[in-house]
């Protein structure tokens, strides 16, 4: 169990008796998508004009800051039952992330019962990533239910079915609403704004970004067309060029991305990515050296995880495969390379959880154990490495998942003990490490 605190001081604090903005409730195979839940929201900067204005928790801030996430599985300690109590006291808001690991998760149904039982109900708000609401009632061997026993309950006093209680709900699954539009429901209902209002403000500032991005675009073009003017002038000032465009191109994969993804700025992620590409696609990549190649797939890694921010899963699909041809002519060539198979363990495991949301289940398998065996490849070749140690650790937690999401029981204990027993050594290493 943890919680994540960020120390901005808030145009208009919560109310003294409340600590936090909202409480987000999930299983553990859905711990990615309240882990994205929890970055955005808190992210988010709430219009200057709604800043101050009244809302059903309070005051709006400029930010919703902190946001509590349950990272704990059920279990029969009393004294984490009651500290979980105590933070459901302190929160405003629930925020249930529901799929059937959900549906079938004691601790989830355990919280939104306490959670309802002593709140609002109208102050939970659903995220559906997976399975049907209320297809329990109807007994549908085809549909999976999506939410916790409590949450499809009808209200104390009351005598009826689900259609008593009808939760607010964002709809993550695919041709639902995407992760724009199920952000800003869930914004505009613990504002207590119509969506509307959240939408038009979005929509106009999006445009502006893209306006800038295209001017930014325009120069960049401009001034990557007169460097290769200048090539063709003098072939050692094009190689010095090239140097410096290269190590321009790894400071925005590096250092200017870790300033702009914590802020959510996807837009402008975007517009790095689509810049560098283009400078790939005006030379021949047979023309690249090894070091090229690679940072032109690390290209594509962002390109690829930006569309699948923006819930566009095809267009990702697409840029992570021409990612994985790129990073497997590499390990061919460099099959001992650490680099090398740590580029393509990356475009592996984007292929296969892909291949998971869309329940292809047979392709996400194959593809996590290829991950696997590369995350084994890079401990074998530097068990020192605290990183590579952490890849072994993701890649059987991966596996898991998929194993636990499909009833194989057995199996997902096994690869959560690998997961666990490689995390556990990282702990030992660095046991001063929060």
């Amino acid at each position: 169990m943890s919680y994540r605190r960020n120390a901005e001081p808030t145009a208009n604090p919560m109310p003294s008796n409340r600590r936090y903005w909202a409480f987000v409730s999930h299983s553990h195979s859905d711990e990615r998508w309240a882990a994205w839940l929890v970055r955005s929201l808190e992210n988010y900067v709430v219009p200057a004009k709604l800043v101050g204005a009244p809302t059903p928790s309070g005051p709006a801030p400029r930010r919703f800051r902190p946001i509590f996430r349950d990272r704990e599985e059920l279990a029969a300690n009393p004294s984490l039952r009651a500290e979980i109590q105590r933070v459901l006291d302190q929160s405003h808001n629930m925020i249930v992330v529901c799929s059937p690991a959900a549906a079938r998760s004691s601790w989830v149904n355990e919280e939104v019962a306490y959670f309802r039982a002593t709140h609002d109900a109208a102050r939970i708000f659903c995220v559906i990533v997976g399975g049907q609401p209320f297809s329990a009632a109807h007994a549908d061997p085809n549909r999976e239910e999506c939410f916790p026993p409590a949450l499809r309950a009808p209200r104390a006093g009351h005598v009826g079915d689900h259609d008593d209680f009808q939760p607010i709900a964002a709809d993550l699954r695919r041709g639902g609403d995407g992760r724009r539009l199920a952000l800003l429901k869930l914004l505009s209902g613990m504002l207590g704004v119509g969506l509307d209002t959240l939408e038009n403000r979005d929509s106009k500032r999006r445009q502006r970004r893209l306006a800038v991005a295209a001017a930014a675009s325009f120069a960049g073009m401009v001034a990557m067309g007169g460097l290769a003017a200048v090539a063709l002038e003098a072939r050692n000032e094009a190689q010095q060029q090239r140097r410096q465009a290269e190590g321009l191109i790894e400071f925005m994969l590096v250092d200017l991305r870790k300033t702009l993804e914590p802020v959510g700025r996807l837009d402008a992620l975007d517009a790095v990515g689509q810049r560098a590409l283009r400078y790939y696609s005006a030379q021949s990549t047979g023309q690249l050296d090894a070091d090229s190649l690679g940072r032109r797939s690390r290209v594509l890694h962002l390109v690829g995880e930006v569309n699948d921010q923006k819930g566009d899963l095809g267009a990702a699909l697409a840029v992570f495969q021409e990612a994985a041809r790129s990073t497997g002519e590499l390990l061919k060539r460099q099959p001992d390379n650490p680099q090398r198979i740590y580029d393509h363990a990356q475009s592996v495991y984007w292929l296969g959880d892909i291949a998971w949301r869309r329940g292809q289940i047979d392709e996400a398998l194959r593809r996590f154990y290829a991950y696997k065996a590369l995350a084994d490849r890079l401990v074998a070749i530097d068990p020192g490495n605290d990183k590579w140690r952490a890849e072994v650790g993701y890649a059987n937690s991966d596996l898991g998942s998929v194993f636990q999401e499909n009833g194989r029981a057995t199996e997902a204990v096994q690869a959560f003990d690998k997961s666990l027993a490689a995390k556990l050594e990282l702990v030992a290493h660095a046991p001063g490490d929060r």
